[in-house]
């Protein structure tokens, strides 16, 4: 959901960006150490505590055998991202190693799961990649015209001005928005989109696809959020209020 939480722990490790971490919402698990190892903490103000203790998780944290690790997260943000050293071992299908149960066989882990790393293949290169800077705190959230933008720009408020509430009803697929607009909106022919764009369904409410959305749809696209401004909604709970700033 959080592409660059993901990058930036793998990065404070000398990982490759697309080494495989693992996604925890709200609340992690908590994990047993079996061999010694290293691994960074990145996204919605998640903490790390080992052995009862919390520590430093602005950098790489080393584990010993036997430490019990425990993660707890604040009253903001929903995705936090561990990476450990040389990248978790999992078999890739269509080129990832997401847990899909369909593909996979399971969804998520669950207790009793043992995790291994892949052996550690780092170069100097990859020890001096920036961490990507990116404030999880503002609700400003940068947008560009989507390709229907301009049809329908005339019917809509300036929606830059309008202050947007996040849905309980957001998921993987899309975020969607409280708010409703015009109920002018027509559909469109089925048409390509991706994670970041803004769609006006007829009934007037205002739907952001995120990063498990379909790959075609049959509303109109209004405007499209950049890269990190997906990353950034993803942290955003049920409840967060956020605006749209326009880049034209």
């Amino acid at each position: 959901m959080d592409q660059i939480s993901a990058i930036n722990a793998n990065r404070l490790l000398g990982n490759e960006d697309d080494a495989i971490v693992i996604e925890m919402m709200y609340s992690g698990p908590q994990l047993l150490v079996h061999e010694p190892c290293t691994v960074a903490l990145r996204g919605g103000n998640f903490r790390c505590i080992i052995d009862g203790k919390e520590v430093d998780s602005s950098k790489p944290i080393p584990l010993y055998k036997g430490n019990q690790i425990q993660f707890r997260t604040g009253t903001t943000g929903m995705f936090g991202y561990l990476a450990v050293r040389g990248g978790v071992k999992s078999d890739k299908v269509l080129g990832s190693g997401t847990s899909l149960s369909g593909y996979t066989g399971k969804s998520r882990l669950k207790k009793g799961d043992m995790l291994e790393a892949n052996d550690e293949k780092i170069s100097k290169v990859d020890q001096n990649k920036e961490v990507i800077d990116t404030d999880y705190n503002t609700s400003s959230i940068a947008v560009y015209p989507g390709p229907e933008y301009e049809a329908f720009a005339h019917k809509l408020p300036d929606l830059e001005t309008m202050t947007w509430t996040v849905s309980n009803s957001s998921n993987r697929m899309s975020y969607q928005m409280e708010e409703l607009l015009s109920k002018e909106a027509s559909g469109i022919l089925t048409a390509p989109v991706q994670a970041g764009t803004v769609q006006l369904t007829p009934s007037g409410r205002l739907v952001v696809l995120m990063r498990d959305c379909q790959t075609t749809g049959g509303y109109a696209r209004i405007l499209q959020l950049t890269d990190r401004a997906v990353s950034q909604l993803a942290q955003k709970r049920p409840g967060s209020r956020i605006n749209f700033s326009l880049k034209l």
